[in-house]
């Protein structure tokens, strides 16, 4: 056993021989995968004058390939980078277990490997779809599940269901899988392998755009970002929606990207020491890259431009989990130099920032107020946050000076570079003019 070579030999003495020696060697054993712990010898008997089978494989023995014992008190033998054990059969009663009842796939089915691009597992299954499968030319659509426990192993002519089109993602969540395309949702049994329900105009960008975690399932496609808290879909993106052009766009989360790829897109990933989903935006035609977090508890979204260099290339660009929920950030590789690997909140540094309130009627929006003053509550290291005014959608912002009259209102709080200041809260004081 081992790539190239033969993986036993058979030797047989005299014309009716008492016994079949054969001859088990594992060649170059220590490169062969860790995750290799037996080899299983199987027989069956054939006709004579015909060659064809007449029984079942039947398990004859089965080999330790861990220990030095590899099988009952015989030992491997090492040669070299080889192990070589000889088993010597001596045709007694065929084992009972047969290669069926053992695999739990046909003996008939020459080979149950499936490559696949995306993958989830459930309840100890492992299921893949966008997949390559020789003789199956339709493949990129179907969805197969492994036997369970065994996530090598697809007995692909049973265990499979065939999606209306091909996916772009697959993630598993309470108790379903749920498959994604460009445009579409599939909730997908697992046991009975059949599509329970659909859902029209949510995609999903790719595999590393949609995230599980204990608040649901989180996930991205070109028009919107959504929650599933474990009994609806709610679009949690309106919030950070903008126009461009004639079509209604997500800001910062469809930029430069091709449809139907897996590359060069949205990396959702949660930061759960301070219960951020963030959607990482590399936008690869600049030098930076957008990030959005959403806080899950808060329900609010944040805008970082944190991440740079993740324009210059067409790979490297990722994100993932550490062990303590924390969260690390490939930066790519920029044309003539080498990539970062960064954590977010990692930094001994405070950095500057700015945040916009949503824009206060006071809850009657056509009738003038006065504003009378403005107090904040913050701490103040070296210099104070500043905050400044919009009044009546005006679009710019200034200090405030004096009492104002106004109908609509909008706050804006500006931190400066390294003062790490922390704004608890602030209040307005108004008055309700008399209405004419």
């Amino acid at each position: 056993m081992g790539t190239g070579y033969q993986s036993f030999s058979i030797s047989t003495y005299g014309a009716n021989p008492d016994y079949v020696t054969v001859v088990v060697t594992l060649y170059a054993v220590a490169s062969l995968n860790p995750r290799v712990t037996g080899v299983r010898l199987y027989k069956r008997e054939a006709d004579p004058s015909t060659g064809l089978p007449i029984t079942l494989y039947r398990l004859q023995q089965e080999f330790n390939v861990a220990s030095s014992t590899a099988y009952g008190s015989t030992s491997w033998v090492t040669s070299g980078p080889d192990k070589t054990v000889t088993y010597l059969d001596y045709n007694n009663a065929d084992s009972p277990s047969s290669y069926e009842d053992n695999a739990g796939i046909a003996e008939s089915l020459i080979s149950n490997d499936v490559y696949y691009t995306l993958n989830t597992d459930l309840n100890g299954f492992h299921f893949v779809a966008g997949c390559l499968k020789t003789g199956l030319p339709d493949a990129s659509m179907m969805m197969f599940r492994s036997k369970q426990y065994r996530y090598d192993m697809f007995n692909w002519t049973n265990d499979y269901l065939k999606l209306p089109s091909v996916p772009t993602a697959l993630k598993a969540f309470a108790g379903k899988i749920w498959a994604f395309d460009e445009n579409h949702l599939y909730r997908i049994n697992p046991d009975g392998m059949y599509i329970e329900d659909s859902t029209e105009g949510i995609g999903c960008l790719s595999q590393r755009s949609v995230i599980v975690t204990d608040y649901g399932m989180f996930w991205c496609d070109d028009k919107n970002a959504y929650w599933h808290d474990g009994e609806k879909i709610v679009p949690i993106g309106d919030a950070i929606k903008t126009n461009y052009g004639a079509t209604a766009q997500w800001t910062g989360f469809a930029c430069n990207y091709t449809r139907g790829s897996q590359f060069l897109t949205t990396c959702v990933v949660f930061h759960a020491p301070k219960n951020y989903v963030m959607f990482i935006v590399p936008d690869h035609t600049s030098a930076i890259s957008n990030v959005w977090a959403f806080h899950v508890q808060k329900k609010r979204w944040d805008k970082w431009t944190s991440f740079t260099q993740c324009g210059q290339t067409t790979s490297g660009f990722g994100a993932f989990s550490g062990k303590g929920g924390e969260v690390y950030i490939s930066t790519g590789i920029p044309a003539g130099g080498s990539g970062l690997l960064v954590e977010a909140f990692g930094g001994a540094t405070w950095r500057s920032f700015y945040w916009t309130s949503k824009i206060f009627d006071f809850e009657q929006p056509a009738r003038l107020k006065r504003i009378k003053t403005i107090n904040t509550d913050n701490t103040a290291t070296t210099s104070a946050p500043a905050f400044t005014y919009s009044f009546d959608r005006s679009g710019s912002f200034a200090s405030f000076s004096a009492i104002t009259q106004c109908r609509l209102m909008q706050v804006k709080i500006t931190e400066a570079t390294g003062y790490g200041n922390i704004i608890y809260s602030f209040e307005i004081l108004f008055r309700r003019l008399s209405e004419l």
